[in-house]
């Protein structure tokens, strides 16, 4: 093997390498966020439960949720795209210029175990559990409380919220890439 090549295969390793750490990151952040909002939305639940007076706070649940939901989703399309470009441009290329075409890789078996749309959904239905139903039972528990017109407006703020964040997670479930291409180069498309 030439010099170049070497170099060239030494390069794309070390990109690996910074892309994987990446994505080992983006998941640890996720846990921190599922934790955030774990405990956060069972803080606002143990307070508002509390105390009749206290029943209006829950109309901040919805955006809660939302922005937290948000996030994790954030590092869940980031992680599906850099996943992506490892497996449909990186690997392909090392393959190539070691000369060995049956290298397997882990972000093959992502996308084949990620085909599988039951294996998928059983991971992310709990986690839509998580980020939305707190929204939607903060919504439902607020709603006898609602006596002025601004608690009004922030629970109509909330339901779009919810109903947004609802439809981010289905299209997660069914593009986790969210790439202009995504539709077509997802993980189980």
């Amino acid at each position: 093997m030439d010099k170049s090549k070497e170099l060239s295969i030494q390069v794309l390793l070390a990109e690996y390498s910074k892309l994987d750490h990446e994505m080992s990151d983006r998941a640890q952040h996720q846990h921190t966020l599922l934790n955030i909002t774990i405990v956060a939305t069972g803080t606002i639940a143990s307070f508002t439960l509390a105390s009749q007076s206290h029943r209006a706070l829950a109309v901040v649940l919805p955006y809660l949720c939302f922005m937290l939901g948000a996030l994790w989703l954030n590092h869940g399309h980031t992680i599906a795209d850099i996943g992506n470009y490892l497996r449909a441009d990186l690997w392909p290329q090392l393959r190539e210029m070691s000369g060995n075409k049956s290298i397997t890789t882990r972000e093959d078996w992502v996308r084949q175990q990620a085909s599988n749309r039951l294996s998928r959904a059983t991971f992310i239905f709990p986690l839509m559990v998580i980020f939305i139903l707190p929204a939607v039972a903060g919504l439902a528990y607020s709603y006898a409380k609602l006596d002025s017109g601004g608690l009004w407006v922030l629970w109509g703020i909330g339901v779009v919220l919810t109903f947004i964040s609802l439809a981010y997670w289905v299209q997660f479930l069914f593009y986790p890439s969210a790439g202009p291409s995504s539709a077509g180069t997802s993980a189980v498309s």
